[in-house]
């Protein structure tokens, strides 16, 4: 989820009741990894996620796969509320084009200094 959310942040997730496009959720893969995406759409009984880093959405999720929705995130010097404003409407952002994803990539290829990440 960089740059939004940088190794070192806490984040803190609560009762998942509703969603709104963008919102970052908390869920459990078949797997059983936990990963926190952002929400981009319902379809029928499966829920659609994506990651900022990510040109392709993540396979379907059934509602009981869904632990909590972000609350905030404890930063180093400050913590985001995620029902304000900036944060809210950065996630609408970033959810509604998909060249958000290649313009992170992008950044995050820089600051590592090579091609690692993909």
């Amino acid at each position: 989820m960089y740059p939004f959310i940088r190794r070192g942040d806490v984040c803190r997730f609560g009762v998942f009741e509703t969603v709104s496009k963008g919102e970052i959720l908390l869920f459990h893969t078949e797997e059983g990894r936990l990963v926190a995406h952002r929400y981009y759409k319902k379809k029928e009984e499966h829920y659609f996620f994506k990651g900022d880093t990510n040109e392709c959405l993540d396979s379907p999720v059934q509602k009981g796969q869904i632990i909590g929705k972000l609350i905030s995130i404890k930063k180093k010097k400050m913590v985001v509320q995620m029902d304000r404003f900036f944060p809210k409407s950065y996630g609408f952002a970033v959810s509604s084009t998909h060249l958000t994803a290649r313009l992170f990539r992008f950044l995050l290829r820089r600051k590592l200094g090579d091609d690692s990440y993909v």
